[in-house]
């Protein structure tokens, strides 16, 4: 994709770009402010094509988990890559810390205008709804870890009630947080590869939610802004503590 061309005025002098998506927006608008007017002008198509995204790259684990019978366990789709990041409580968590527990996943980020807030409150549902399962975790990590430091997440998780032993808040590496995402979770997220380091807004995220078993693979997907699937994803979670 080639850099955008500012056309007005008398010359066709080329402007180097802040990121593509910026001033495919926002253009000549610099600094914070370009941020926060990309953040709200591009909110509705992202959601969009991220909804689109998730469609189809989870059709297929969408009607595994859909055809699996609700007396036999969930299908084991992949498994998670290693990751090392920091909690909002400067504890480094692993795949490792996760080992032996059912976790839940999902991705966000603090400064969110958009789902973001009510799929925090969907999580502080489910820590409401699962209290009773000691091995269960809740993993929320953010995709603007410049901004989502571990200060930043411990009063956002404070504002949802979030258990500091049981829903852990987790930032650290930019490019790391994306791969994580795209290629460890499989989850659709509406950045250019190039632009993972280059920008520093947050990267546009998928709304799902995603369970993990004990040995760290990924079982079922669910959308994050719908009652159904939260009722869904709590059964399912009590399914899989038991096995």
């Amino acid at each position: 994709m080639s850099s955008p061309v500012d056309h007005q005025g008398p010359s066709n002098h080329v402007k180097p770009a802040r990121s593509r998506w910026l001033c495919w927006f926002v253009p000549g608008i610099p600094g914070p402010l370009g941020n926060v007017t990309f953040l709200v002008g591009c909110l509705p198509m992202a959601l969009l094509l991220s909804l689109i995204l998730a469609s189809r790259s989870h059709r297929h684990a969408r009607n595994l988990v859909k055809n699996a019978p609700a007396d036999k366990p969930l299908p084991a789709l992949f498994a998670l890559p290693d990751f090392s990041l920091t909690e909002r409580s400067g504890d480094t968590v692993t795949r490792a810390t996760l080992a032996g527990k059912v976790w839940i996943a999902d991705f966000i980020f603090t400064t969110c205008p958009g789902p973001c807030p009510r799929m925090t409150r969907r999580m502080a549902g489910l820590q409401t709804a699962l209290a009773d399962l000691p091995d269960l975790r809740l993993v929320t990590i953010t995709v603007d870890p410049k901004r989502d430091t571990p200060e930043r997440l411990k009063e956002y998780a404070a504002k949802y009630g979030a258990d500091p032993q049981r829903w852990l808040f987790l930032t650290g590496d930019r490019e790391a947080i994306y791969r994580l995402s795209t290629d460890g979770f499989k989850l659709a997220a509406i950045v250019e590869q190039d632009e993972v380091q280059s920008t520093d807004h947050p990267i546009l995220h998928s709304t799902r939610f995603v369970l993990v078993d004990r040995e760290g693979q990924v079982r079922a997907y669910y959308d994050g802004t719908s009652e159904k699937d939260m009722e869904r994803l709590a059964a399912d979670a009590r399914r899989l503590a038991a096995e």
